[in-house]
């Protein structure tokens, strides 16, 4: 098993699977005692039916996660690129230039 993510308490996993309804591609398992509540789509649904506002908001929520997690795993993958000097991206744009010319900030 490869530990890749640490949650902490009010974090929330399988979200993925909300949106794309496929299975869930990875395993949790807590280390300490934990409290879980359980979103399935069926739940996911009703909200809709019952409260569009709420239904809106829960989306929302779910998305601004999915970026923050997104922007991370971009960050770690070109400090990666940054780390063996494999500055060109599948664009064909060099990050270690931009940078330099202060085209792209660095995250902190």
């Amino acid at each position: 098993m490869v530990k890749m993510v640490r949650f902490h308490p009010g974090d929330f996993f399988g979200e993925t699977t909300l949106i794309e309804m496929q299975p869930r591609p990875f395993t949790v398992v807590v280390e300490t005692e934990a409290v879980l509540f359980e979103l399935t789509n069926m739940d996911l649904y009703n909200l809709y039916k019952e409260d569009v506002h709420a239904y809106v908001m829960v989306l929302q929520n779910i998305n601004r996660e999915l970026c923050r997690r997104v922007r991370k795993a971009d960050t770690r993958i070109t400090e990666y690129a940054d780390e063996f000097n494999r500055t060109g991206t599948q664009i064909g744009l060099d990050a270690r230039k931009l940078r330099q010319q202060r085209l792209i900030k660095d995250e902190d």
